[in-house]
């Protein structure tokens, strides 16, 4: 099932082709970005939407699409517009090999990837923000301004990309997939088993569930209420679907959404990273391509072992998933 955007008469008016990395989280994005911040033209911008006080954090409609206002469209167009010349304390300052920066700008970076600094700053009414800050002039070259590209990664964002992708064509999807178990696994390592209130955000969150099983034509939500563990399984794959799914049909926009699965750049990144800087028109020098060659998956170096009951989930996922385009991923 597909819903078609809503309606808007403001026009988006980025200045520049921008790219949207999303998914449905603990697939891999944060690789899927460090592949594009080897580019000397990229601004990468890590979940900007989560970043407390920034421009995205405020604007809503990013999962339902009847919660876009018209007002959240025009500060999300004016917020992509801006997004290549601001950082925030999210994002990593430590790639200072970029064009549009110049050489002074390296001790400025080092200096905001300090939280107590930036704390000082906002007290000295230097910055008014210490999570989120605009590139200062004296930091720029200017030469280069025309050249960058923004990347940003905003998980979870399927009714903002839809929007975009159907009216703007300087819109770019990167949609990052990771098969439903390990994705579960991930989940249930991260956010249950060291989780102290896993049933109170489960019971906090609950009214979303009703709405995505309604977007698949079901209205058994009820059945899902009591906080238990099978629930919460299976709740978080209807998510997983959800935003997948909704994602998936973007599809249909051959040159401006581009699927990259979490294997894909398991066996081979220096493969998926060509192929995803020709969808972006990004030249791959030499300086990129050994730099991709050495990443490390530092962040999910070991593999996780949780007491996730994968016979149970593999159920819960084929029941969920039996009449879903994304039920050839099977259950890697």
């Amino acid at each position: 099932m597909t819903t078609s955007p809503p309606s808007h008469d403001i026009d988006p008016v980025p200045a520049h082709s921008y790219i949207l990395v999303s998914g449905s989280g603990r697939s891999g994005s944060n690789r899927v970005l460090d592949i594009f911040d080897q580019s000397s033209r990229t601004a990468c911008r890590n979940e900007a939407n989560e970043v407390p006080g920034g421009e995205f954090h405020a604007i809503g409609g990013l999962f339902f699409e009847d919660n876009l206002t018209e007002s959240d469209y025009s500060a999300l167009t004016a917020a992509l517009r801006r997004a290549g010349l601001r950082r925030s304390s999210r994002d990593r300052l430590d790639q200072y090999r970029k064009d549009y920066l110049n050489p002074i700008s390296r001790p400025f970076l080092r200096a905001m990837s300090k939280t107590r600094l930036r704390r000082v700053f906002v007290t000295l009414g230097v910055m008014a923000n210490e999570n989120e800050w605009a590139l200062p002039a004296s930091v720029l070259n200017r030469d280069r301004l025309d050249d960058i590209r923004p990347v940003i990664k905003l998980l979870g964002c399927q009714t903002w990309a839809e929007v975009l992708i159907n009216r703007d064509k300087n819109c770019q999807i990167v949609h990052n997939l990771r098969g439903p178990l390990p994705f579960l696994q991930s989940w249930f390592n991260r956010f249950i088993l060291k989780s102290e209130s896993q049933y109170a955000s489960f019971t906090q969150h609950f009214d979303d569930v009703p709405r995505i099983l309604r977007f698949f034509g079901r209205d058994d939500a009820e059945r899902l209420r009591e906080p238990r563990v099978e629930n919460l399984i299976e709740v978080e794959i209807w998510r997983w679907r959800y935003i997948n799914e909704r994602l998936l049909a973007l599809s249909s926009h051959p040159g401006q959404y581009m699927l990259v699965t979490y294997n894909e750049v398991d066996r081979d990144p220096v493969s998926v990273a060509e192929r995803l800087y020709d969808f972006a028109g990004l030249p791959m020098d030499e300086e990129a391509a050994v730099g991709i060659q050495n990443m490390r998956n530092t962040l999910f170096a070991k593999p996780h072992e949780t007491n996730l009951d994968t016979d149970v989930s593999v159920r819960l996922i084929d029941e969920v998933l039996k009449d879903s385009p994304l039920g050839e991923f099977g259950h890697g």
